[in-house]
């Protein structure tokens, strides 16, 4: 009996080609030199842009830090949900504290979770590195149209629910601006918080 279906036939003859070009790709991009970070010298990581960016958010217990976050979000439907619209992006992070000023690289996600009777959506955010994470809940998202129909302003105010690594124990408050294009173009987030345990 021969369970060879046109479906199996098909990833049996795509599946070497597919390697081939990742191959090539990862090649090409070991050959490639490589650049700097254009976010290392991004004024939105200075942590006089953080406090500016802060008033107004009271500090919620000990051992609080600030931070900023520059992420070049990609907008991506959900593949289980399409109305879900997601974001994920690097994410260039720096932090102060009473132990000084700390730097990170990592990765920020995004998801659409809901909407509130006012309009605004319900978001919540995934701040990822390889020293720990940092979760946001039910942040407000107001978003407003630009003259280009694929590009979108956000205005969020976070609530960071909890950490793990470096983040464990902490929460707190803080606000995000946002361009976001759902066309496929790279966008440009600055995150900001205040967190403390």
């Amino acid at each position: 009996m021969n369970n060879v279906t046109p479906s199996s036939r098909l990833a049996h003859t795509l599946l070497p080609a597919l390697v081939a070009v990742f191959a090539a790709a990862c090649q090409s991009a070991a050959a490639a030199p490589t650049q700097p970070s254009t976010m290392s010298g991004d004024t939105a990581l200075t942590r006089e842009r953080a406090t500016a960016a802060l008033v107004g958010i009271a500090e919620g217990g000990a051992g609080c830090r600030d931070f900023a976050l520059v992420s070049s979000p990609i907008a991506v439907m959900h593949l289980e949900d399409p109305k879900a619209q997601q974001t994920a992006g690097r994410a260039t992070f720096a932090s102060w504290d009473a132990g000084g000023e700390r730097n990170l690289e990592g990765a920020a996600v995004a998801t659409i979770v809901g909407m509130q009777p006012s309009g605004e959506l319900l978001g919540n955010h995934h701040l990822l590195f390889a020293e720990g994470t940092l979760r946001s809940q039910n942040d407000v998202i107001a978003l407003a149209p630009t003259t280009d129909p694929c590009v979108f302003n956000a205005k969020v105010k976070m609530i960071y629910r909890d950490g793990s690594g470096e983040f464990a124990g902490y929460s707190g408050a803080g606000v995000a601006e946002a361009k976001l294009n759902f066309c496929g173009a790279p966008g440009r987030a600055e995150i900001y918080g205040r967190i403390c345990k």
